[in-house]
């Protein structure tokens, strides 16, 4: 479960490492990585942009697919560790949103240590035709103010 924390222009989560996230060596397998950005991403829209982001998928039909990934690996997240993942918006284009991560693992006895670092570019869509559209003037506001 993600825990906000604020702080200007970054969004914070922290997450616990369980088995169900490893492999059997006990090492967090690679593709969990993508849903705890995803799942960052929508308790960012949950408290920063103060619109549910279902709401935008079911209500607006406002969609914010994946066009773009590079992930760099620096260290395993492991069994038991404490990550935090933090969310910051790095580039705001017509009908894209560029969003930087970085994973720390967190221990209160040592200092944190850079798991990787992520950067995914979303496309804002119309879902009914699957074609970008102009970032939203609100959405757009709360991007300037985060």
């Amino acid at each position: 479960m993600f825990v906000k924390q604020n702080m200007p222009g970054v969004f914070r989560g922290r997450r616990h490492v369980y088995w169900s996230h490893c492999d059997p060596a006990g090492i967090v397998y690679e593709p969990r990585f993508g849903q705890w950005l995803h799942d960052l991403l929508e308790r960012w829209f949950h408290e920063v942009v103060d619109t549910p982001y279902v709401d935008f998928i079911m209500k607006r039909r406002i969609g914010f697919p994946t066009k773009t990934v590079a992930t760099t690996y620096h260290s395993p997240a492991r069994l038991g560790d404490v990550v935090e993942v933090q969310l910051r918006v790095e580039l705001v284009g017509e009908t894209s949103i560029t969003f930087g991560y970085q994973a720390w693992r967190i221990d209160d006895h040592k200092l944190p240590v850079l798991l990787f670092e992520s950067t995914v570019i979303r496309v804002v869509v119309n879902l009914d035709t699957m074609q970008p559209i102009a970032i939203p003037d609100e959405l757009r506001v709360k991007i300037a103010e985060f």
